[in-house]
């Protein structure tokens, strides 16, 4: 994933770190702001991620 860090997590990894982040804080009905901006920012990878491999599948996809 180009400009987060780790160029190795994929859609699924960060798809399962949202569903793990959401199941450890369901629970608790003291959340922090600060917790709802760390999910915000998971949200918000996770859609740039998904965005960016649906445009490098459009524009390369045929040649795949």
């Amino acid at each position: 994933m180009r400009g987060w860090g780790d160029p190795n997590l994929t859609i699924k990894d960060l798809k399962n770190i949202l569903l793990w982040y959401e199941r450890m804080n369901a629970k608790h009905e003291d959340l922090t702001t600060s917790d709802n901006r760390t999910q915000i920012k998971i949200q918000a990878m996770l859609i740039y991620q998904e965005e960016n491999e649906a445009k490098e599948n459009e524009r390369f996809g045929r040649f795949k």
